[in-house]
């Protein structure tokens, strides 16, 4: 029996969903369960964006540019939710990668209209 792309993509949505719902039980107490979501969470993140990166390689022009922004967007929300919270400087840095996706909806939509901002 041969697993074409969309019965790879059930069955790991699958695995996916059936992890999450084991984890909400919290079997293993609500600290394990908490790392556990973490580290869920971050593996899904890091496999959109290296799948992102897979199909942006393979695309010219516009149509990579603004996947190449949709994949800093992806960053810039993972980045925003890591780091040290004591120091003003990485309060600052996590507030600009906050922030940063908020502002690249309006640089694809001129990228794919093919306008130029100047």
């Amino acid at each position: 029996m041969r697993v074409t792309g969309g019965r790879l993509r059930l069955g790991l949505f699958a695995v996916v969903l059936a992890l999450l719902c084991v984890n909400a039980l919290a079997v293993w107490g609500q600290q394990a369960a908490q790392v556990v979501f973490t580290a869920l969470q971050a593996t899904v993140g890091l496999a959109a964006i290296v799948c992102a990166f897979v199909v942006a390689r393979r695309k010219h022009g516009l149509e990579r540019s603004w996947r190449l922004a949709v994949i800093a967007a992806f960053v810039a929300s993972l980045a925003s939710h890591n780091g040290s919270r004591s120091s003003p400087l990485s309060l600052l840095t996590r507030l600009i990668a906050y922030l940063m996706p908020t502002g690249l909806p309006s640089r694809k939509s001129v990228l794919i209209s093919g306008k130029s901002l100047w």
